[in-house]
């Protein structure tokens, strides 16, 4: 079996605040070792790999990210950097050359809700950033990545409109992760967070009615930004409301795992940022051809705990 993309925590650190994710209120950073991700880009290459997410925590405060991408670009892999679009304002001119694509976290249609979700203060830079990429090479892509909750859910419309007078290509929709083992956190995130984040019965039926005026808005557009069917924000309804509603949801599962691998900033290797099993790298040897990952396929295929629990309600990757 061919892992045709990787995905590179490259540290834990962040310097944005989303009660989302807990990464930021860690500790203890680590970071990948520079030695490991020559490894890993040695045998992912070897083994016929072709695309690298570049993500963390956020992953331009890596003490090598300017040298992890170069090489990444070397190998000739797709490079994709999963960023908040603070720090690569400034580092852009030494990496341009290297990215394929970005994509950046925009959570609100101004600056004010933004900072009420993000904690920090980046909507400027974002915007500038954009106009930076295109200047450059339009033909480089930009993606932004808005996440669905409780504060902005009744402005996704109007998050839409922003993002159609910029000239990112595009924006996709995801949902809050509540589970624990991802995220930099091992428990699941505590009542008072959940209900900052996840919809109300109240907030699922205006979350219904934005999603009908996005794809209303969307087909008057010259150049449409929506990336995703109205079928998959659809199945957003109803992880919502899951949470409300017991076996509401079909049993599922999908083929991520199958054909990626995350690597971990405490060099783990996952066949999913969100299923338990993690192994150990072992240096010098190939990961992406590890008994443990061919053990985890096979046991994903047939144990009913991934399709019944685990991966129940994750539509992360769906679409």
């Amino acid at each position: 079996m061919t892992i045709s993309t990787c995905f590179l925590i490259l540290t834990n650190r962040c310097d944005s605040r989303c009660r989302a994710c807990s990464y930021w209120q860690q500790k203890t950073k680590y970071y990948l070792d520079l030695s490991v991700i020559e490894e890993i880009y040695y045998h992912f290459a070897n083994q016929g790999g072709n695309t690298i997410f570049l993500t963390g925590g956020e992953p331009t405060l890596h003490p090598d990210f300017i040298e992890i991408a170069r090489l990444a670009n070397e190998y000739g892999f797709i490079t994709i950097l999963c960023t908040n679009g603070n720090r690569i304002n400034s580092l852009f001119n030494q990496v341009k050359d290297y990215i394929d694509s970005y994509s950046i976290s925009f959570d609100g249609d101004t600056a004010r809700l933004y900072k009420s979700i993000r904690g920090v203060d980046f909507y400027p830079k974002i915007l500038r950033f954009i106009d930076m990429v295109k200047d450059y090479d339009d033909r480089i892509q930009v993606w932004l990545s808005c996440m669905i909750q409780k504060k902005n859910h009744d402005r996704l419309s109007k998050i839409l409109y922003k993002v159609s007078t910029l000239r990112a290509n595009g924006i996709y929709f995801v949902v809050p992760e509540i589970r624990g083992g991802c995220f930099g956190r091992e428990e699941e995130l505590k009542d008072k967070v959940k209900e900052e984040l996840l919809l109300t019965k109240d907030d699922i039926f205006v979350f219904k009615e934005e999603i009908e005026q996005m794809f209303k808005l969307d087909a008057q557009l010259a150049i449409p930004k929506l990336i995703q069917s109205k079928q998959l924000l659809y199945d957003y309804i109803t992880y919502f409301k899951s949470f409300y509603e017991e076996n509401l949801l079909m049993p599922r599962v999908c083929g991520v795992p199958y054909n990626s691998v995350v690597i971990t900033e405490k060099e783990f290797l996952k066949p999913c940022f969100y299923l338990p099993p993690e192994y150990k790298f072992n240096p010098g040897q190939n990961p992406f051809n590890s008994q443990n990952l061919k053990e985890f396929w096979n046991d994903f295929s047939v144990n009913p705990i991934y399709k019944n629990d685990l991966c129940k309600r994750c539509f992360q990757f769906k679409g």
